[in-house]
């Protein structure tokens, strides 16, 4: 070992936790590295003197206190986080469905005017554009099976829209708990 210790590795080597082969290694360099020495001595005091330190023992009382007092900023989990970057994507979501649902149940909107727009659509896109045609007919069709209150009405469709609506609510408390109230303070 022809270069110094780092301090690092020093502190493992006094705190006993370098693999023996590495211990042996450094004891061969302390003993012809008196700079590395000095180093390795001063540790070893400072070692020495910490373990010679009284133990105070502190009631959970006042662990309990001073973790009270620290500002500790705790991270929201993965899945908020994900959702606070598309809240605002969800929230036109949110609006687009909730429209498309009072535009269904007042009848401004009829179902048969739906098909007939997909199919137009269908029908425009057809030819060099079948590929995205598809897509967007399939999507088309798995929005009116999975999500039934944008294209008709009934109890699921008024759930799902409480449903949406509370979530809705709930990521709008989040961010105005986390995000604008921390500023006005």
């Amino acid at each position: 070992m022809s270069a110094h210790i780092s301090g690092e590795r020093l502190q493992e080597y006094v705190d006993g936790v370098l693999p023996t082969d590495e211990q042996e290694q450094v004891t061969i360099h302390l003993r012809s590295c008196c700079l590395c020495k000095d180093s390795h001595e001063a540790l070893v005091a400072v070692d020495q003197a910490l373990r010679s330190l009284p133990v105070e023992n502190v009631s959970p009382a006042f662990t309990r206190s001073v973790m009270e007092k620290l500002p500790l900023v705790r991270k929201a989990p993965v899945s908020f986080r994900i959702l606070e970057k598309f809240a605002s994507l969800f929230a036109l979501f949110l609006v687009l469905a909730i429209l498309a649902t009072v535009f269904v149940l007042t009848g401004v909107v009829d179902l048969q005017q739906v098909n007939q727009g997909q199919t137009q659509l269908e029908e425009f896109l057809s030819g060099p554009m079948t590929t995205v045609g598809s897509g967007i007919a399939a999507f088309s069709n798995a929005l009116a099976k999975y999500v039934p209150f944008a294209f008709g009405s009934g109890s699921i469709g008024i759930t799902w829209t409480i449903v949406a609506v509370v979530i809705s609510l709930a990521l709008l408390d989040r961010i105005i708990v986390r995000r604008i109230i921390p500023k006005l303070r």
